[in-house]
């Protein structure tokens, strides 16, 4: 997800405030760095930062004002993200995001997992995606 969504081949091109999602998804990736020490998860965040920064000057790592901005819709514990797509029609998708990840479950297999979610954050995104064609 981080990959695709972040990419500039991916979907990095359709999110309209990419430097404020990239650094709410890089914070999600550095807690799970420190907390794991999982050195595939070191060699994502590494790869992940290097991807280009959005050129209006927003990026995460040179501009407080994109954390800042970004801490008023994250919360104080950041759990919540707002996602904002270029949809196809030329108008905007809006949802808020969460991840959940699942440190000390009782059944191995889900250690560590992580979940992304993302919810529409407006009346207007859930009747878009309400109205996308059905197969």
């Amino acid at each position: 997800m981080l990959r695709v969504g972040l990419h500039p081949r991916g979907l990095a091109p359709l999110i309209i405030n990419l430097g404020q999602w990239r650094t709410y998804l890089l914070e999600q990736l550095e807690r799970q760095v420190a907390i794991t020490g999982n050195d595939e998860l070191v060699a994502l965040l590494e790869e992940i930062a290097g991807y280009p920064a959005p050129a209006d000057g927003h990026d995460p790592v040179s501009n407080t004002r994109t954390r800042e901005g970004a801490n008023r819709w994250l919360g104080e514990h950041g759990i919540l993200a707002p996602l904002r797509i270029r949809a196809p029609d030329g108008g905007e998708l809006l949802f808020f995001g969460m991840i959940a990840t699942f440190g000390t479950p009782a059944e191995v297999t889900t250690s560590e997992l992580t979940i992304e979610m993302l919810f529409p954050a407006d009346p207007a995104t859930a009747e878009a995606l309400e109205n996308l064609p059905r197969r």
